[in-house]
């Protein structure tokens, strides 16, 4: 079975946005001949939705788009993540949810278990966790279907355990022999070789191929590195989507390889990549066109121009310099030379003296 590890960049709330990207990259993976093509965590309604759950509307937006979008799907198989209602009375009324679908038809969906309530994850408060472990039959593997932190509770990886149970050990029991995993993982540095390392390790303790399709972009201060990786039974990395941008990628599970895009080389670089791509998301996800940056001479305004040139482009930056009493004739020619290099507009007329 071919299957296309499918990385978006969602905008939260925007349904009709998120799914004709789907249905681009569903296109794509159709003419790459692909079985089952696979996308993030939550990606119907971009993550993390946070209080907007509490909105009815949002979540009928979120299911009706869905709905639209399982019935105009022809030819291949999709799993995406979505937001259902809990049909219950008792606990949250909404579940963290993954689907599987083919030609009009809804074929598996699992619900998150594992449901995390630290650092910039308040989960608990809005999802119900699921309660099934079960794998199932599709195409020519029998497929345990996980969501993001479902995948971090692995007893021989981690020294202590945060939930009492461990999803994936449950879907192997049930004779899964292919563990794909969505995700909507933040970035922060040197976390992909811990990943990496956490992966790599599920694959080969079990002696089944994994694949995690990671979310890719900045939802205000949450940003999210994409990168996401397939591992072939014996541990090692078969496919890996680019970092810091929408991609694809294709693992072909009789074969166990895939396509390997490169990805960034340090953790420097990929500081700058994380806010390059943080701050043009932030500004266009937020209908924003242009920045105005501060100017003064030294280090931190100049790397913020910086920064701010990469994301959306010199004719969209505008650099403002407001000397006073104090500041040296080095800012004065220091400043006019950054927006020389950078090619930013510079407004030097605001001379703070008089108002000091």
């Amino acid at each position: 079975m071919k299957i296309a590890l499918a990385q978006i960049n969602p905008i939260i709330g925007d349904f009709k946005h998120n799914t004709e990207k789907m249905k681009a990259y569903i296109e794509k993976a159709i003419g790459l001949s692909c079985d089952l093509v696979v996308f993030s965590e939550l990606v119907i309604s971009g993550y993390p939705p946070r209080d907007l759950l509490e909105r009815r509307d949002f979540v009928a937006a979120n299911l009706s788009h869905l709905h639209k979008l399982v019935d105009s799907v022809k030819g291949i198989g999709v799993v995406c993540g979505f937001v259902d209602r809990n049909p219950t009375q008792q606990g949250n009324a909404l579940y963290n949810s993954a689907v599987l679908f083919e030609d009009g038809k809804v074929l598996h969906q699992a619900h998150k278990r594992l449901l995390p309530a630290y650092d910039v994850f308040d989960e608990t408060r809005y999802f119900e966790p699921g309660t099934e472990y079960s794998s199932f039959f599709y195409k020519s593997c029998k497929i345990g279907l996980t969501i993001c932190e479902d995948i971090w509770n692995d007893k021989d990886f981690f020294s202590k355990q945060l939930y009492p149970i461990d999803p994936v050990a449950r879907m192997i029991e049930d004779g899964a022999n292919l563990i794909i995993n969505i995700s909507a993982s933040p970035y922060y540095v040197r976390k992909r070789e811990f990943k990496w390392d956490m992966l790599a390790n599920i694959s080969k303790k079990y002696d089944v191929p994994l694949l995690c399709v990671n979310q890719v972009g900045g939802n205000d201060s949450v940003l999210f590195d994409g990168m996401s990786m397939a591992f072939d039974s014996t541990g090692q990395m078969a496919a890996r989507a680019r970092d810091f941008e929408e991609d694809m990628v294709v693992f072909d599970t009789q074969t166990q390889k895939g396509d390997l895009h490169p990805v960034t080389a340090t953790d420097t670089e990929s500081v700058l990549k994380a806010l390059i791509m943080g701050t043009r998301d932030y500004v266009r996800k937020c209908g924003f066109a242009r920045a105005v940056v501060g100017l003064s001479g030294g280090i931190d305004s100049a790397l913020t121009a910086c920064i701010a040139v990469r994301a959306l482009g010199k004719e969209n930056v505008m650099g403002a310099f407001m000397p006073s009493q104090f500041t040296s004739i080095e800012n004065f020619q220091d400043t006019k030379k950054l927006a020389q290099n950078l090619g930013i507009e510079l407004v030097h007329v605001w001379n703070i003296k008089g108002i000091y």
